[in-house]
């Protein structure tokens, strides 16, 4: 398997921007309690649309 080196640095590469992701939001909750709900749909429609871009990724490879 030729991809398979590159499969596994994609994959680490999307943990470690998912626990970012998961720390921002964090912080974000304790500072601004109030407009919490609003960032975390958008956040949510940010993860989807990468996910997407994966799977094309994925698809292409």
């Amino acid at each position: 398997m030729p991809f398979a080196g590159e499969l596994c640095r994609l994959y680490e590469f999307i943990l470690t921007v998912r626990i970012r992701f998961i720390r921002t939001i964090r912080r974000q909750m304790a500072l601004s309690p109030n407009d919490t709900r609003h960032r975390l749909r958008s956040i949510r429609f940010d993860s989807q649309r990468k996910k997407e871009r994966y799977s094309f990724v994925f698809r292409t490879i």
